[in-house]
């Protein structure tokens, strides 16, 4: 099971793939413009729904649900009323404050009789698109659907932490450290810590590391660089006089005066 997003939006993990009763499900959060939109991929096998699998975030957060739910709805053209365990998913929509199903209610097993959904849980009002794509080779139908969302304007880049081969010791005993007076009240809250005491420690270890600022090379500077221009343009003239005399003593004098040049620069840097 996956989701893959745009490498321009800011994305998060929210909930790794992995099952809880007969669901399947990944979960990521999207930064937008407006806000977050947490993406929900989720897979049922047949008969076993059931919404406390369902992830956190369709109770509380913006969420599209998407995926294979393999639900049971007669007024939707499905070859029964319910599932085999009581579980009724057009009623929980019903039944549910800020819910909206996406599409148009076609079956999109090509069997029919199950129903896949995209739904959206706490959006306000939001609309959005919903069609089945039938020209892929499956057994399934696909579902298009697009929302009218916008990007974040500003450009969160993933952060990446290095630590060196010397501190890595030293990183693993402030963490344990740090974990072992750590009394964490739920799995989220201790996430955003671990991330918080990580960033602590490797921007600590950073300030502190001892570096000797890298010497710019002789080479790069500027007057040094314009007399090798010269002498490569008066190696250029005598080349070109048929090598006279007098250019190359001229080339002679230009050498000379850029060695004077270079040697300056090698005791200034």
């Amino acid at each position: 099971m996956v989701v893959y997003v745009k490498r321009s939006i800011p994305v998060e993990l929210v909930s790794p793939p992995g099952k809880h009763g007969g669901i399947e499900c990944i979960a990521v959060k999207l930064r937008l413009a407006a806000g977050c939109l947490t993406l929900v991929n989720v897979y049922v096998s047949q008969n076993s729904l059931r919404f406390e699998h369902l992830p956190d975030s369709v109770f509380r957060d913006p969420t599209l649900l998407v995926g294979d739910l393999n639900a049971r709805h007669d007024s939707l053209g499905s070859a029964g009323s319910r599932n085999w365990n009581g579980t009724v998913w057009h009623q929980f929509l019903n039944d549910y404050d800020d819910v909206r199903l996406l599409g148009d209610d076609s079956p999109t097993h090509l069997q029919g009789g199950r129903i896949d959904y995209a739904c959206l849980f706490n959006t306000e009002g939001m609309g959005g698109k919903c069609e089945v794509v039938s020209e892929l080779l499956s057994d399934h139908f696909a579902l298009y659907v697009e929302l009218p969302l916008g990007k974040a304007l500003a450009n969160h880049g993933r952060v990446r932490y290095t630590i060196t081969t010397n501190n890595r010791i030293r990183f693993v005993n402030q963490l344990t450290a740090w974990y072992s007076r750590y009394r964490p009240h739920d799995v989220d809250t201790f996430y955003e810590d671990l991330v918080k005491q990580i960033f602590t420690v490797v921007d600590k270890n950073t300030a502190e590391r001892k570096s000797t600022p890298v010497r710019r090379n002789y080479t790069k500077d500027v007057q040094v660089r314009a007399w090798n221009t010269t002498v490569r343009r008066a190696h250029q003239e005598w080349t070109r006089s048929g090598k006279t005399d007098e250019a190359r003593i001229a080339l002679q004098e230009v050498a000379k005066a850029c060695s004077v040049v270079r040697e300056e620069a090698r005791v200034k840097y």
